[in-house]
């Protein structure tokens, strides 16, 4: 069965998502929106002056692509809520515009009609921000409608980060990515917010920012507040290179490190990152598929702990890949758990407010339809009254979080509601968490409460198998 995906803007990264895709029968490409003519997309997808002359036959004909004899449809909306998904039966929206990147913008596709939209950039407030090879078993094909595939340089810059942390722990540490220019960059001096960027791309090696090093507790939450780092931009147009130099927690040596890497490139992180013992350059890693290329060579470490790693990473092909790889993913991940026949409820309805603080404003919106600089804080009466009605058919409850922030009166009800809809049922209730074991005392319910934790995140590892550090330490404790 294929999956029917939508693109919504056909710049570098959305014909070169085409062009990786192009091999895969399991993704049917229907429809392109782009204010951009036909004839125009066709060409460029075509020839491309950094990837090559495509090898299929790329033709426009009126509003339709014909690669190869199959057509993918046209268009030029500029509202994505406007655009003509569910008429056209697509499933996913791969959004590269670079514009809609927000959930009130995304949510636009899942109003049109798409059931998921993959965001080909960092997002804001995104259902989940997932990295393959990295974080990917967080993705939830029932709740996560709008996913962040973060930036190329996070998919370059994770897996290098999660071996290291894995095998020698990470105090702190700095990454510098040289990175080639973009199209947000100018061909000569011209206005540019970021003034570095104004000067002219070819010309110079340009200092700017980027958020990949910081975003990074996005995809492994343990690294938060730990790494931060720079982007030089260089007068190539494609591959770039992560130098990540952190402070290790274990003591090691260049052997080890580069063997943790080749032994993490030979096993689960084969398809996204790859080692190398070579003396190579950067031409030599264009339309390399990997998500980053280790250049062992270059690896250092002075004094058992400061450890320097080098990656290289195809910034266009490698990381249009992974989109590639996303949808093939999610679209597997949506099969197993809607064949799993479980029921799954998402909110319908939200309390929205200007800010978070007492006595602001407040009104009830669809989910998808919160207003841009709002808040969501809280579930809407819709929405309460789904829940629960669901719950009440249920033998056992675990709740782990609360509706909303409950912690402020305005937005407390759904909260609230669903402790009471939760107590009230004929089911052995458990509760974990702090903050839910709050809200049930607030709301006067901890005596119909079966059992209630304050471990909450704990408690849900313990749910899925995994080996808590906490009781693993008793039984040595114990000898």
């Amino acid at each position: 069965m294929t999956t029917r995906i939508g693109i919504n803007g056909f710049g570098r990264i959305g014909r070169n998502v085409l062009r990786a895709s192009l091999g895969d029968p399991s993704l049917e490409f229907v429809a392109i929106n782009d204010l951009t003519d036909a004839k125009t997309l066709a060409y460029l997808l075509k020839y491309d002056s950094v990837h090559g002359t495509l090898d299929a036959s790329v033709e426009a004909k009126d509003d339709q692509l014909i690669i190869d004899g199959k057509a993918i449809k046209v268009l030029a909306v500029r509202d994505p809520k406007e655009l003509p998904w569910k008429a056209l039966g697509v499933e996913i929206v791969v959004e590269s515009t670079g514009h809609f990147t927000d959930r009130e913008g995304a949510g636009k596709h899942l109003s049109a009609g798409a059931k998921t939209v993959i965001i080909s950039a960092p997002a804001k407030d995104p259902d989940a921000t997932v990295v393959l090879g990295v974080n990917e078993q967080v993705f939830d094909a029932k709740a996560h409608h709008i996913v962040s595939n973060a930036s190329c340089t996070t998919n370059c810059l994770a897996p290098v980060a999660k071996v290291l942390l894995e095998n020698f722990g990470i105090k702190h540490g700095v990454m510098t990515t040289i990175h080639s220019y973009t199209n947000d960059q100018q061909l000569l001096d011209l206005p540019h917010k970021d003034l570095r960027r104004a000067r002219a791309a070819g010309m110079s090696m340009i200092p700017t920012s980027t958020g990949a090093a910081k975003a990074l507790h996005l995809v492994i939450p343990q690294l938060k507040g730990k790494l931060d780092g720079l982007a030089i931009r260089v007068p190539t147009p494609n591959v770039s290179l992560v130098d990540l130099t952190v402070e290790t927690e274990k003591d090691c040596d260049v052997a080890a490190v580069n063997a943790a890497f080749k032994k993490a490139a030979e096993g689960p992180m084969k398809n996204v990152l790859a080692y190398s013992d070579a003396p190579i350059v950067s031409i030599d890693l264009k339309d390399d598929p990997h998500s980053a290329i280790v250049d062992a060579p270059l690896t250092a470490v002075i004094d058992k702990r400061l450890v320097k790693v080098t990656a290289w990473y195809d910034n266009e092909w490698g990381y249009s890949c992974r989109v590639r790889d996303m949808l093939d993913f999610a679209k597997g991940v949506q099969d197993h758990a809607f064949s799993s026949g479980v029921k799954f409820y998402l909110p319908v309805d939200c309390v929205v407010a200007a800010s978070r603080e007492p006595g602001a404003e407040t009104k009830i919106v669809p989910v998808q339809e919160i207003p841009k600089g709002w808040y969501g804080l809280d579930i809407g009466p819709a929405s309460v009254k789904l829940f629960s009605e669901a719950v009440q058919d249920a033998k056992t409850i675990l709740w782990n979080g609360p509706m909303g922030m409950f912690e402020v009166d305005a937005f407390a009800r759904g909260t609230l509601a669903m402790a009471h809809s939760v107590a009230n049922a004929y089911a052995l209730t458990i509760v974990g968490g702090g903050e839910t074991a709050l809200a049930i005392h607030r709301a006067g319910e901890s005596e119909s409460i079966s059992f209630i934790s304050t471990g909450g995140g704990a408690a849900l590892e313990l749910l899925e198998g995994k080996t808590l550090p906490g009781l693993a330490a008793l039984p040595n404790r114990a000898a």
